[in-house]
């Protein structure tokens, strides 16, 4: 079954069918994820309607506005990025230099990437690795816009790297680049792909041998009430 709830329409391939689930607890993980979306689509919608009706938007954020992505984006530097609203995403960035993240470092980077969650955007999952960064999200709807608009991707981005960066540059008093410019980011477009990316993310950390499960791993994070843990997918 293709998520209709987060795969935009014209992104959903001809021939998807229903297909076989990938492990026996996909239907009821995907179904969990239709409900945590749709309850978020509703929260948001509230919050437009509520900025809208006082003619203010919501006080004590402290965060100039921003302007949000209400169709289909593309836009290049070295590699292309595709931004189009209410998509889920798959993205990756790497150190400058491949550098490696000292343990200190990464605890500021995953808190940097979870502090949009729930208002800027939809974390589902989060791996610091000592030289990259995988993450599986969904911007979220701007509240106080009355027509919809999406906080775009790249914005988010810029300013979780942004932030880690210059906290990670005091721990080492230096200045300079940590993060690369770029990012790999990729719009998920059916069930098998989005389990297939969440399997990868969560198995970063055991393949390079850094932790047996990703739930021993410090810096990987996932929405519980989303992903099943990994004895239940086993058992599914």
């Amino acid at each position: 079954m293709i998520l209709e709830s987060l795969i935009p329409e014209s992104l959903i391939p001809e021939n998807s069918g229903t297909g076989v689930s990938p492990v026996g607890t996909s239907e009821w993980l995907f179904s969990n994820m239709r409900d945590e979306i749709q309850n978020k689509r509703e929260e948001q919608a509230t919050g437009a309607k509520n900025a809208t009706s006082t003619g203010t938007p919501p006080s004590g954020t402290g965060v100039p506005p921003v302007k949000g992505v209400s169709a289909f984006m593309a836009t290049r530097r070295n590699l292309p990025h595709w931004e189009d609203p209410g998509s889920v995403y798959f993205v990756t960035w790497r150190t400058f230099q491949k550098t490696c993240l000292t343990a200190e470092e990464r605890t500021l980077t995953l808190a940097a990437i979870r502090h949009w969650d729930s208002v800027r955007w939809t974390l589902y999952a989060a791996v610091v690795m000592p030289d990259h960064v995988h993450v599986l999200v969904q911007p979220l709807r701007i509240p106080e816009e009355p027509s919809p608009v999406w906080y775009p991707l790249g914005s988010i981005l810029h300013s979780v790297k942004s932030y880690s960066a210059h906290q990670i540059n005091r721990l080492r008093g230096k200045s300079g680049a940590v993060w690369q410019d770029e990012r790999e980011d990729r719009i998920i477009r059916n069930e098998r792909e989005l389990w297939e990316k969440w399997q990868y993310l969560r198995n970063n950390p055991v393949k390079d041998d850094l932790a047996a499960t990703a739930e021993e791993y410090p810096w990987f994070y996932q929405q519980c009430d989303v992903f099943p843990d990994e004895a239940e997918s086993e058992s599914g």
